[in-house]
């Protein structure tokens, strides 16, 4: 069944949280600040070993869309997409350090055609338009690559084709969700310095900017719009939703 893309409602949240930059903010107590500084560094190396038990041993393809990508260094991984369109892994990785080493493996594999690039995200298409994605947190980097979407038009057949049959994820749908996803978090970093300045006037253009780039955002995810969603998108733009509200809900600006 043909899927539409649904845009007012994230756009209207987000257009909202960039009107009230004064929203959300709260006073704490310094030395409740200071106890939950070292129980989460306490916790971050533990919950770092536990993801890596959980893994297990990484397999790495030698064919496919995984012979397309550097074999990471890591010994703990799992693989969870395997297909002639999508290869996606979880890899185990003990620092950002050593995250950013293996995005400049993947820009050695010639993965640098409209790159993005992130302390802990890394988005690029190859020279024959495969895309990759990249991304960091908690310990395990999460790895995506998508060959070229070519849609059937179903010329040859003789079928009917008014309802298109969409599988898998197009790596322009992959990337607009990316993009919007590291918009979101450059955004929050951006409110939160804001606010610590106390909403500085000597910021106010960097403001501007990033309005400009939000209504960039908001244009893509419209042309996106007007294409229809296999599956597989309508369940990652349910996950890019859930996944901004929530930083954007706890976000301390």
């Amino acid at each position: 069944m043909k899927k539409k893309f649904v845009t007012l409602l994230l756009a209207g949240a987000l257009a909202a949280s960039m009107a009230l930059p004064g929203c959300g903010s709260t006073e704490t107590d310094s030395s409740a600040e200071v106890a939950t500084e070292e129980v989460t560094e306490g916790s971050a190396s533990e919950d770092i070993a536990e993801e890596e038990e959980a893994l297990g041993d990484l397999a790495w393809p030698d064919y496919g869309l995984a012979a397309l990508l550097p074999v990471p260094d890591s010994a703990a991984g799992s693989v969870t997409i395997d297909s002639a369109i999508q290869f996606s892994a979880k890899v185990a990785m003990d620092s950002e350090d050593e995250f950013n080493a293996y995005v400049d493996a993947c820009m050695g594999y010639g993965y640098t055609v409209g790159y993005a690039r992130y302390d802990t995200a890394y988005y690029a298409y190859s020279t024959d338009d495969y895309y990759l994605s990249l991304s960091y947190k908690d310990g395990v980097c999460t790895v995506a690559l998508y060959a070229p979407y070519e849609e059937d038009s179903g010329e040859d057949t003789g079928e009917d084709t008014t309802e298109s049959s969409l599988s898998g994820i197009r790596p322009e749908f992959q990337e607009a969700m990316d993009s919007y996803e590291a918009f979101i978090d450059k955004y929050i970093e951006f409110m939160e310095a804001y606010a610590d300045s106390g909403y500085s006037s000597d910021m106010v253009s960097e403001y501007s900017e990033y309005m400009s780039e939000y209504a960039e955002c908001v244009a893509e995810f419209k042309s996106l719009g007007e294409q229809d969603m296999s599956d597989e998108e309508l369940q990652l733009y349910a996950e890019v939703q859930a996944r901004t509200a929530e930083k954007l809900l706890a976000a301390t600006y």
